[in-house]
């Protein structure tokens, strides 16, 4: 994980499910460079930017002691509006929403994105 982000969250409606242990590794796994870059890759495709980190998502939880449990709806919710943020962070605008994912769970549906200037 990394040592320092300069990207801070912006919980808003979420700031009860980011003020937990959950939360704060959820935030640090989705800026992580390497998830950043694979969620950019995944973008380049016109796939949902989520399905490039569910299968790392899922691993990793257990590897840091939680559970898919641990991982509830609102957690999921949580996670796409962290990924919402990374993403316009770094240049991308929403391009589609509510596209189904081919991937393993825990994310069936996401927003797609586009690059702003393309």
């Amino acid at each position: 994980m990394p040592q320092t982000n300069p990207l801070r969250y912006h919980a808003a409606m979420y700031q009860k499910n980011y003020d937990t242990p959950l939360g704060a590794w959820l935030w640090a796994f989705v800026t992580r460079q390497d998830n950043v870059e694979r969620m950019e890759r995944t973008t380049e495709c016109d796939r949902p930017a989520a399905e490039a980190i569910s299968a790392t998502l899922l691993a990793e939880l257990a590897e840091n002691g939680f559970s898919e449990a641990d991982f509830t709806d609102r957690d999921h919710q949580m996670t796409g509006h962290m990924i919402r943020q990374v993403m316009e962070h770094h240049g991308y605008v929403i391009d589609q929403t509510e596209v189904p994912i081919d991937s393993v769970p825990p994310f069936t549906r996401a927003a797609s994105y586009r690059h702003r200037d393309a």
